[in-house]
């Protein structure tokens, strides 16, 4: 399975066919999810759309699975924060929340936001997260 990150959600309820080709390349015919942080921040950009923004938000979220937080993704989380913290980096609180999600359910992220290479470069074990151009 594979996470779309914010920005790669956006893009596809856009419309945009390079971001939509790169997900179906690397999504390999599995199922797309999502986490609640990123329904959240999906919420918060198209609900300036009104209601035609809510209800495609709402038809693109039925098709995905919507990944929860837990006691296993909180700690997770906390593990990216402590091992962050210790190399001196500094990422977003809803990235490390995001990552953490993504990790603690062995999935792959799909993002083109360059603030999680330093939560790659933290976690040797997790190399399932992709980086768009």
């Amino acid at each position: 399975m594979v996470v779309l990150d914010t920005n790669v959600a956006i893009n596809v309820l856009h419309g945009d066919s390079g971001v939509i080709d790169a997900i179906n390349t690397y999504s390999e015919g599995s199922k797309l999810s999502i986490t609640v942080v990123n329904q959240y921040e999906l919420l918060r950009e198209l609900i300036t759309e009104g209601e035609q923004g809510r209800e495609r938000l709402r038809e693109f979220l039925s098709a995905l699975i919507i990944h929860t937080l837990g006691e296993k993704e909180i700690n997770c989380s906390a593990e990216i924060y402590q091992k962050l913290k210790e190399r001196g980096k500094h990422v977003n609180e809803p990235d490390i929340i995001i990552a953490g999600i993504a990790m603690s359910n062995s999935e792959r992220l799909l993002t083109s936001d360059r603030d999680f290479r330093p939560i790659k470069s933290s976690s040797p074990v997790w190399d399932r997260q992709i980086i768009l151009p």
